[in-house]
């Protein structure tokens, strides 16, 4: 159960406040059931969601250590390709990720389309356009949460990644 000034991750929207735990008084709601208030941070709006069913829909923000852990497992994530003719067949792949709700996945996809993109460049190629919306979203949903979970504003994560991931690669040259 989540409480009042909770930080969430919901869906796709991204990271939420809990902003009330109520009976909402509004038509098309059932007033027997409890509902969350949720405030998302990036976006204006209001959601109302069942208490009954906010377990399978949002989840609590990774801590600070985790963050961590996931940040310093970048460099040695491998990918494997994921291609396809066909391009609603690759969209369905991405968006299955996208709504995981998972913070490796995530990342794990986000290492997949930085490879991809870095390959397209390399041979000349173009990056199309559902790898690049679908890098686009998985960026804005995993640093959001990360930006959350380390107390640092959302413009600053990705550098603290890259710098992260340099001092990291650094210190395996060391060893």
């Amino acid at each position: 159960m989540f409480r009042v000034n909770d930080l969430v991750s919901y869906g796709t929207t991204g990271i939420c406040r809990v902003e009330a735990v109520e009976h909402p008084d509004m038509p098309g709601i059932d007033r027997d059931k409890l509902y969350y208030r949720l405030s998302p941070l990036r976006q204006n709006g209001v959601i109302y969601l069942p208490q009954e069913s906010a377990e399978s829909k949002m989840r609590p923000v990774i801590t600070k250590q985790e963050a961590e852990r996931l940040i310093g497992r970048i460099p040695s994530v491998r990918v494997h390709p994921v291609e396809s003719a066909r391009p609603q067949e690759l969209s369905g792949k991405y968006q299955q990720v996208i709504r995981q709700q998972d913070c490796e996945s995530l990342m794990e996809l986000i290492v997949l389309l930085y490879s991809k993109k870095q390959t397209a460049q390399q041979t000349k190629r173009h990056f199309s356009r559902i790898d690049e919306s679908y890098m686009k979203r998985a960026k804005e949903l995993l640093h959001e949460e990360l930006g959350v979970a380390l107390g640092i504003p959302l413009e600053e994560v990705e550098g603290y990644i890259a710098a992260r991931v340099e001092q990291i690669e650094a210190e395996s040259l060391r060893s």
